[in-house]
């Protein structure tokens, strides 16, 4: 099943005074483009998803600012292990793209979809932990040739 799901552009009225025309333009020209060519690809399920939802899935808060929410967002990524803290890309774009990516796992399959509430949250942080443990107290052995 192929499905294009993309954060929902910002109002005008929501960026009023914050951008220019021309940066507003590219914000509300690049989903269309983008589903322009997911439909040329023959990718006919197409949504867009507000982002207050999904940071409701994600984080559980939905109507938090953006300075507020990313850090959550990335934080969440961090802790879920889908970013590292040496990864080259640590940006709150890319935690981003991600929450909308489970956000869109868990709206359109739900039955793929991996858990993100926070008591998976920490079971997996566990499993981790243990493997980790477990991986650095396993002897090495000796390669024969």
């Amino acid at each position: 099943m192929d499905i294009l799901v993309i954060e929902a552009p910002l109002p005008g009225s929501h960026v009023q005074g914050k951008t220019t025309i021309q940066t507003a333009t590219i914000l509300m020209g690049l989903p269309a483009v983008i589903e322009f060519m997911a439909y040329q690809l023959k990718v006919y399920e197409q949504h867009r998803v507000l982002l207050s939802s999904v940071r409701k899935h994600f984080i559980g808060k939905g109507g938090l600012q953006g300075d507020v929410a990313k850090p959550l967002v990335w934080r969440k990524c961090l802790a879920l292990g889908w970013i590292q803290p040496d990864d080259t890309d640590l940006s709150h774009d890319r935690s981003d793209a991600i929450a909308v990516w489970s956000y869109a796992e868990a709206e359109f399959a739900p039955k793929l979809a991996q858990p993100v509430d926070d008591l998976f949250v920490k079971a997996a942080q566990r499993a981790r932990v243990a493997a980790a443990k477990v991986e650095s107290t396993t002897p090495q052995l000796m390669e024969r040739f």
